[in-house]
């Protein structure tokens, strides 16, 4: 009887190397040529290696130099690992599907259930992506022949992680063929799994159109993908609190992933998908397909030249906003979307705000205006400040407002909610605040940048401003 998701075959053969791409990625020596490989592995084989009956034989543990390793080798976690290609076949199973030309490689046939799990859960990742966000398939580094895109069952490996292989060369536009790596018991993996190869899925597919893209816009569109094919299991929110605790911080600020910064960034994805793009799934594939670049002469391992070459996701999406709509015009409506969610949550903003933990809840400086306070402070362009503004009963309910900050930035001051309580928040115009009937207000401070913004050139530059509130 024929199974539901794929079938079973066996197939051997050596190839190149890999390269895994970004930064909390393993390393991986240079691409190389066949007898290169045949090289290495004789060698192996001559200083006594055996076959492994689970997983291929780690390499020497101690190197002098991280980048010098031997050819068609991995760096993972301080120990040297082979490329799955390489030894192919220590991989000898194959489960295919009938769906799509998609492929996963396994050890032993004990392995055979998990391997059909990783294949459902990729036909269903190909299926979301193709049929309801519009991208495109990606690119498989398959030199077995196959013409799959391959997944490596490979327990111990310690992460699930999709894998760079050699550069496209038939492409109008700078590319990458890729492959993944699973370790279904790992980090990412057992109840996660689902969701992890849907962010990895991501990445391989979104390096077919943009390897140089900026990582942290990579890491928050991934994250966003999760959501969109899994809309219930919402395992985006555990990144959300260390994004929501930075509201100071530049929307594409890459922390080279000393936290969930840039993966709860996907919040801002979330917004213009719900307020900007609400019948328009497909609009960040073409955000990505504005990020394709004409080939150039580099190899897989070359850097952009100081980073300002690789391709600006604003000016792609910039390109995608309904006419009369900025980006700077997205990112102070943003200000306020974002302030209004867990116990603040309400129908007029993000749709699941309401199940935003505690700890995703923007934080506010109090300011008692009776006091006249003077506020120093600094923000990244794009960043925020949020202040809660609190008056006496008897106080001023027009008390004055004094800002002065870098002219290098074009500052907007709002107040949430309309004190009138007509919208869900007002500029401030002029040199006063109105509280009406209210006691308490919210003052948000946001730093636009004056030209197109590039968060490709990773800046940490704070813009400098001074807030005085007056009793006149």
């Amino acid at each position: 009887m024929a199974r539901p998701i794929g079938y079973w075959s066996r197939r051997s053969r050596s190839s190149r190397v890999k390269h895994p791409m970004g930064r909390c990625r393993p390393k991986v020596c240079p691409p190389c040529c066949g007898p290169l490989v045949l090289i290495v592995v004789l060698g192996l084989l001559l200083a006594g290696c055996t076959t492994p009956t689970r997983g291929p034989q780690r390499g020497p543990s101690e190197l002098p130099d991280r980048n010098s390793l031997p050819p068609g080798f991995l760096l993972v976690e301080d120990e040297v690992r082979p490329a799955p290609f390489v030894f192919l076949g220590l991989w000898p199973e194959v489960v295919e599907s009938r769906l799509y030309p998609l492929a996963v490689r396994f050890q032993e046939p004990g392995q055979g259930v998990q391997a059909l799990a990783v294949l459902r859960h990729l036909e269903v990742a190909w299926r979301a992506h193709r049929e309801d966000l519009g991208f495109r398939p990606p690119l498989a580094y398959a030199p077995d022949g196959s013409g799959r895109f391959t997944a490596f069952i490979w327990r111990g490996f310690g992460a699930i992680l999709a894998l760079p292989g050699q550069r496209d060369v038939q492409k109008s536009h700078e590319a990458f063929e890729t492959y993944l790596i699973v370790d279904p018991d790992g980090p990412g993996g057992g109840e996660a799994l689902a969701d992890t190869l849907v962010h990895e899925f991501h990445q391989a597919v979104t390096l077919g159109y943009s390897p140089w893209a900026s990582p942290a816009f990579r890491a928050a569109s991934a994250t966003y993908a999760q959501d969109a094919v899994y809309d219930e299991s919402n395992r985006y929110l555990v990144t959300l609190p260390d994004f929501q605790a930075r509201p100071g911080w530049a929307i594409g600020y890459d922390d080279r992933f000393a936290s969930f910064y840039a993966h709860g960034a996907c919040l801002y994805l979330l917004y213009l998908r719900e307020r900007h793009f609400p019948s328009d799934p497909p609009f960040l594939a073409r955000i990505w397909k504005g990020l394709e670049q004409e080939p150039t002469d580099r190899s897989i391992f070359a850097v952009p030249e100081g980073r300002t070459t690789a391709p600006n996701w604003v000016g792609a999406l910039s390109d995608q906003l309904p006419e009369g709509i900025s980006f700077n015009a997205t990112l102070i409506e943003f200000a306020r979307w974002r302030y209004y969610t867990s116990d603040r949550a309400d129908a007029d903003h993000l749709s699941e705000a309401v199940l935003f933990p505690a700890s995703a809840q923007i934080l506010r400086r109090d300011l008692r205006v009776d006091t006249t306070p003077t506020i120093d402070s600094s923000l990244m362009a794009t960043g925020s400040d949020y202040f809660r503004l609190v008056r006496s009963p008897s106080g001023n309910a027009r008390p004055t407002i004094d800002f002065e900050g870098d002219p290098a930035i074009h500052w907007v001051l709002q107040v949430m909610p309309d004190p009138t309580g007509s919208s869900d928040g007002v500029a401030v115009i002029g040199s006063r605040l109105n509280f009406a009937d209210r006691l308490e207000l919210t003052l948000v401070v946001t730093a636009l940048p004056r030209e197109l913004y590039n968060p490709t050139v990773r800046s940490e530059e704070q813009y400098h401003y001074r807030l005085t509130l007056g009793r006149r």
